[in-house]
Parts: C-alpha cells; structure tokens; sequence
C-alpha cells in the first residue's frame, strides 16, 4: 500500500497526499454556520479512497479496485519481488520466469 496520506480521486485520478478542505457557508441562518468537508484537490469531489501503488511500475489505483493488483504475503513473494503490484505487471513477471 502507499504510504499514509495517499489519496487517489475516484472521479479524476488525481493522485494526492492531502484532501483540500471545501467550506460552505450558510448565510440564510442566525450566525453563518458552515460546514467542512474534504475533497479532491484537482476536481474538488469528495469520492476519494486511499491509493496502492504497485511495487513494479509504480502506477496508483484505489485500493478498492481490488480486480486491479494482487498483495502477496512477504512470505510468498521472494525477495526480488514487490508486495503489490498491478495484473499487467504480475502477468510478466509470470511470462518472463514461468515460460
């Protein structure tokens, strides 16, 4: 997994370590409440997840995109190999020592 503090956007693909914060104010009520929020910085959506990047080619996904990269245990994985990486990495390094 990426370090802590790294966010990918769901919408954009924006990779970050830090959400903006996005204030609404509410003029129409007795003392201007407001209300915080984080969000993308680049598009500004609050649909963001924390990012894994793979060990190989260094590429982000959300780390609920669990179809796109495989964990392997230290204890599976030599140790020449990364912890996590993506399908398109995991199918060569399968192709060039497997075939």
């Amino acid at each position: 997994i990426a370090g802590p503090g790294v966010y990918i956007c769901n919408e954009c693909g924006a990779v970050f370590d830090e959400p903006a914060v996005q204030r609404e104010t509410h003029d129409w009520l007795d003392g201007s409440p407001s209300e915080e929020w984080a969000v993308c910085p680049n598009c500004s959506s609050s649909d963001y997840s924390e990012a894994v990047q793979c060990g190989e080619c260094g590429v982000y996904f959300s780390e609920e995109d669990t179809d796109k990269f495989v964990v392997f245990s230290p204890e599976a994985a030599d140790s020449d190999f990364p912890h996590v990486v993506c399908d398109d990495c995991l199918h060569n390094y399968c192709v060039k020592n497997f075939t």
